[in-house]
Parts: C-alpha cells; sequence; structure tokens
C-alpha cells in the first residue's frame, strides 16, 4: 500500500505528448520511460519500483504522432496486478472514439483527462476522477489553482457539445471519419509510402528526411491542403512526416485528391 507523502515513481508511455513530460518537470518528478506500448517492459519496471510511494503510470490513449492506440484493458490489468494508478489523456480519443465517443478509457483508468479543444470544438480541458482525487487537485494543483475559470459561454459550448455525443447521427459521424482515415491509409500503402501504426483520424506519411517532408509539406499546400511537416525534436531524426487529420467535413474527393498531390509531390522531390 501506498504510503501518503513518500515521493511516487511516475512510469510513462515512451511517447507520451510533450505537455505530460513537461507536467512531471513542473512536478519535480523523474519519469521512468517504458518502451511505447510495451505492456510487458512496463509490468517488468513496475516490478522493480522500491519504495513506500504511490506508482503511477501515466499514458496517451491515442498517440499524437503515430495516430496509434494503447491496449486500454492491458493496461489496466497490469496497473491493477501492481496496485498502480493509472492516467490516460484522452485528448485525441474524446468525442471521436469509443462508445458514444467517451474515449477510449472508459472504465479502465484511474484518471482521465482530455480536452474541449479538439473534437468537442470548444476551449478548455477536464479531469475526472473520483471524487477524492478531484477534491485534491482542487486543493493542490497550482495549475488550476492560478488559472482562471472558463466563460459561461465556453462552458455552454461544452455542454452542447456533450449533450449531442451520444446521438445516433454523431455514431454516423465518428464511423465517417474512421473511414475516411482508412481510406487515406489505403491511398498511402497502395502508393508505398508509410503510414506507421495509425489506427485512428491521426494518419503520419513518414518520408525521412527532414528537407523531404518540408518540401511535401509546401507542395501539398500549393495544391490547397494543409499537412504539418513534423520533425525533430517532435519525432526521432529520420522519422519526418506530414501528419494527416481526418475530419467528418472532409469529403472522399478531398481525400483522394489529396493523395495526388502527396504522390505528385513526391514525384517532384529530387
Amino acid at each position: 500500500m501506498a504510503v501518503t507523502g513518500a515521493p511516487p515513481t511516475v512510469l510513462v508511455d515512451k511517447l507520451i505528448h510533450a505537455s505530460l513530460y513537461h507536467g512531471c518537470a513542473a512536478a519535480g518528478v523523474r519519469p521512468v520511460r517504458f518502451r511505447h506500448n510495451d505492456v510487458s517492459h512496463l509490468e517488468a519496471l513496475l516490478h522493480k519500483v522500491e519504495g513506500a510511494g504511490l506508482k503511477i503510470v501515466l499514458t496517451e490513449s491515442v498517440f499524437s504522432m503515430d495516430g496509434d492506440r494503447a491496449d486500454m484493458v492491458a493496461l489496466a490489468a497490469v496497473c491493477r496486478a501492481n496496485g498502480a494508478f493509472l492516467c490516460v489523456d484522452e485528448a485525441h480519443a474524446t468525442g471521436i472514439l469509443g462508445e458514444d465517443g467517451k474515449g477510449l478509457a472508459d472504465g479502465q483508468a484511474d484518471l482521465v483527462m482530455g480536452t474541449f479543444s479538439k473534437a468537442l470544438g470548444g476551449m478548455g480541458a477536464f479531469v475526472a476522477s473520483s471524487s477524492a482525487v478531484c477534491r485534491w487537485l482542487e486543493n493542490s494543483g497550482s495549475g488550476y489553482i492560478y488559472s482562471t475559470a472558463p466563460s459561461p459561454m465556453v462552458l455552454g459550448a461544452v455542454e452542447a457539445a456533450l449533450d449531442l455525443l451520444p446521438r445516433p447521427e454523431m455514431e454516423r459521424v465518428r464511423v465517417r471519419v474512421a473511414d475516411l482515415a482508412e481510406r487515406f491509409r489505403r491511398h498511402m500503402q497502395a502508393g508505398g509510402l508509410d503510414t506507421g501504426p495509425s489506427s485512428t483520424q491521426i494518419v503520419p506519411v513518414v518520408v525521412g528526411r527532414e528537407e523531404t517532408a518540408l518540401a511535401l509539406s509546401r507542395s501539398v499546400e500549393a495544391a490547397g491542403f494543409l499537412a504539418i511537416a513534423i520533425r525533430p525534436p517532435t519525432v526521432p531524426p529520420g522519422a519526418c512526416r506530414l501528419r494527416v487529420v481526418l475530419h467528418a467535413q472532409h469529403t472522399v474527393e478531398q481525400v483522394d485528391a489529396l493523395a495526388e498531390a502527396i504522390f505528385s509531390g513526391v514525384r517532384d522531390i529530387p
């Protein structure tokens, strides 16, 4: 059993978002990293943890650069077996994945955090956990204590967006986004381009060199598409890419045209 006030051990998926690493730094915590989506490695590290402090596991449910998913069921099982507290960032899953858009951690995590600024189209963020944890954060989290409350207009927009999520028409929207992303992945793979482990609305087109990614981004922008070139330190050297994110207002014709624009850009790069 963890002892209150003892230094915690924080174990993180190697590829968590930079903001989560910044949060660890702000808390004075040096995280222990486990290999990306490697639950066996996490379990081995948990077995080695010494000390009486809380064991905290921190991951994303959908990873922002590769568009792949954490195995929430396996993570939850390992955390329960080892007395670890599972925290999941659902920024890229809230509203778009899971039953009624609840995300992928539904019922699996001890704490879920997410944003209102992506699929929900608003501003701000949330933490969902037990009432005891939320009260503790209210009274000890400096980032919360010294911030300004959201405006009533923002909160109203968020509430309206949450009301929409369980509606049947929104499930059709979520299916459409998934279909568009899969169509785009098939185009890229058929053309010999690498989309990594993506299985969500985030689809990387990995091209390797920084210069290639920048040139390709400029080429597709000239064709009328915005696809940002992602470079180190956001991704490792040699893994530069275009980051493509699909949404429900995109059309099949636009997805096909984007694929052709990328192929054309690749052909034009020396």
